[in-house]
Formats: structure tokens, C-alpha cells, sequence
């Protein structure tokens, strides 16, 4: 049993709902060829990124008490 707002693995969705067991794999092989799903990936950093403001909010901060 899986707590709920955990991640179920897909390979588990599969078997619950059609009642066949599908090794990773195999899921992986039946959603990109089948399917017709990709993994999807960002393809470059957002323009909009500013490094300066990342790196201000990333530095740590003194106590302030």
C-alpha cells in the first residue's frame, strides 16, 4: 500500500487498473512507442533568470534576533 500523496510507481497504475504486471521497461516502451509520450525536459534556462537575485536569496542570512 502506498501513503497517500506518495508517488506510486507507473509499472503498480498499470497493474491496478488493466490487472497485467509490466516490468519498467516495459511501461516505458509501451508510453514512447505506443503512446507517444516523450520525457520531457526544460531544453535551455529561462531568459528571464537573473543569477544575481538567485544567488542573493540562496546566500545564507544572519539571525536577526
Amino acid at each position: 500500500m502506498v501513503p497517500p500523496g506518495a508517488a506510486v510507481p507507473f509499472p503498480l497504475v498499470v497493474e491496478r487498473v488493466t490487472g497485467v504486471v509490466l516490468s519498467r521497461a516495459s511501461v516505458w516502451r509501451l508510453l514512447t512507442s505506443r503512446l507517444g509520450w516523450s520525457l520531457q525536459r526544460p531544453e535551455r534556462r529561462a531568459v528571464e533568470r537573473d543569477e544575481s537575485e538567485i544567488a542573493r536569496r540562496n546566500a545564507p542570512q544572519a539571525r536577526q534576533l
